[in-house]
């Protein structure tokens, strides 16, 4: 009844400690009784700048709002939604779902100095994980929010049980990918999704530190590539020698392909030299057929006009790393939709969060009936609209795709919907100052250059995140330890 007027939780109280107060809290943004940022406020805004503590990097909780409990150790007949799913401590991940991946945590109690109260000395305590211990969440996934960079104070000093009851092992959902071809993002489920998200994130921070694991030492990645390709071949290509791996391919021109030989016998013949194979072809099936005669498995880099899955899973996490979650969000995807499989990929991962969706398309380029009945079935809050300015100012992520005069019956149609659809320093004169810009890339004429230099544009940052991305995927087809 007294929730707003609580300005901060600072107290370990006997009765409500913070790790049982915070599923309640969860539960309250979950039913609109709180917003995130008043929940931010009050477990990190205010609490830093009442005791006057230093901001901590990397350091950060995260929790799924759709994640059900049943019973609080305190209050076993209350039930209601809302998980801590991992903490990252310093750029250190202590602990996932309620299982301590780290044999030592410790946490550091922050003092402010006499002399200043921005830059605080801290006196350090060693916190024995018999005592207390962060409970850690590893799952940047389907619906998972960051609850903002908490400081190092009572936020995160855990008791070791946690009050809910835990998720299936990590391995469990590890072994879902192992040998496994990635065909289409409907493959997926909200915990497979996490999965290869938060492995993504692990092998960015290895990447920063310059240790990564080889994990893929003695593997041989066949990237067949049937059409042009920039960045979807050179990241997989990079992701793979960053692991440790090798990377064989095969110049169409020189083949045997240039002589007739059939694509399912060139990949019958790549089968028996590589572990796993990036296939990219003009058709939209033919990923999906390879899988069936091929015995290793395939990853899907864009087959025709229908799915590009590792893009779409490359978007989610660039939403992540740039926005902090994508529950909430209002996404406005933007350009020829019924053809571009990016996006159909996108938009197919996007259903696994709560958002509000935008489709800005010409008329005679809106989603493909059966993506749009995917849509519809999910209950998400969408509307189509054949103009941009509409929706512009209400929108947090814009995803631009290309518009191609192979489209359009008439120039002059062409022409008109290219100069409307086009994006600007002008245009974002109108955006929210925090919204970014996404796109797959290549770009044409819909993304002015002048736009890269505005602070929201991200679609390069966009690009190393696909490196990551990349990583996990291959690690976890290919079963690597981790």
């Amino acid at each position: 009844e007294n929730i707003d007027q609580i300005d901060c939780f600072v107290s370990d109280h006997a009765l409500f400690p913070l790790h049982a107060l915070l599923p309640l809290l969860l539960n309250a943004v979950r039913v609109g009784r709180l917003t995130r940022e008043r929940l931010i406020a009050m477990l990190c805004t205010n609490p830093s700048q009442l005791f006057s503590l230093p901001k901590q990097t990397s350091t950060y909780v995260e929790v799924d709002l759709d994640e059900r409990w049943n019973g609080l150790s305190h209050l076993p007949n209350l039930s209601g939604f809302g998980r801590v799913r991992r903490v990252v401590l310093r750029d250190s991940l202590a602990c996932v779902d309620g299982v301590v991946i780290q044999s030592h945590v410790t946490g550091r109690l922050l003092r402010p100095t006499k002399t200043s109260r921005e830059d605080s000395v801290e006196t350090t305590k060693q916190v024995s994980t018999s005592e207390e211990r962060f409970l850690d969440t590893s799952g940047t996934s389907g619906r998972t929010e960051i609850l903002a960079s908490f400081s190092a104070f009572t936020p995160l000093l855990l008791p070791a049980q946690a009050p809910m009851p835990p998720l299936p092992p990590l391995s469990d959902v590890s072994s879902w990918f192992k040998n496994r071809s990635i065909l289409s993002i409907k493959q997926f489920s909200k915990e497979t999704l996490r999965r290869v998200l938060e492995v993504a994130r692990s092998f960015q921070a290895h990447t920063s530190r310059r240790n990564i694991p080889l994990l893929l030492q003695g593997h041989v990645v066949a990237c067949l590539f049937f059409e042009p390709s920039t960045r979807t071949y050179l990241s997989f290509d990079s992701a793979t020698k960053r692991l440790g791996g090798q990377v064989t391919s095969l110049d169409m021109q020189q083949s045997m392909m240039s002589k007739g030989e059939s694509v399912q016998d060139t990949l019958r013949m790549i089968d028996t030299y590589a572990d796993v194979i990036i296939l990219r072809h003009a058709e939209d099936s033919i990923a999906t057929e390879a899988s069936k005669y091929c015995s290793k498995p395939i990853i899907n880099a864009g087959c025709g006009c229908d799915e590009h899955p590792t893009q779409g899973l490359v978007d989610i996490y660039t939403i992540i790393e740039e926005k902090g979650t994508v529950n909430g969000l209002t996404v406005t995807v933007m350009g020829d939709l019924k053809h571009n499989r990016s996006a159909h990929s996108f938009i197919r991962a996007l259903l696994f969060y709560d958002v509000r969706l935008h489709f800005v398309c010409p008329p005679h380029l809106t989603l493909p009936d059966d993506l749009l009945a995917e849509v519809k079935s999910h209950k998400t809050n969408f509307h189509i609209h054949s103009n941009l300015e509409s929706v512009l100012e209400a929108t947090d992520v814009l995803y631009v795709t290309p518009l191609e005069r192979s489209y359009f019956t008439q120039e002059q149609e062409f022409r008109q919907f290219s100069e409307t659809f086009r994006i600007t320093l002008d245009t974002l004169a109108h955006a929210r100052a925090n919204m970014i810009v996404m796109h797959p890339l290549p770009r044409g004429d819909e993304m002015s250059e002048e736009v890269d230099g505005d602070p929201r544009a991200v679609y390069f940052r966009q690009v190393q995140y696909g490196v990551y991305v990349r990583m996990a995927l291959l690690a976890l087809v290919l079963g690597a330890p981790l």
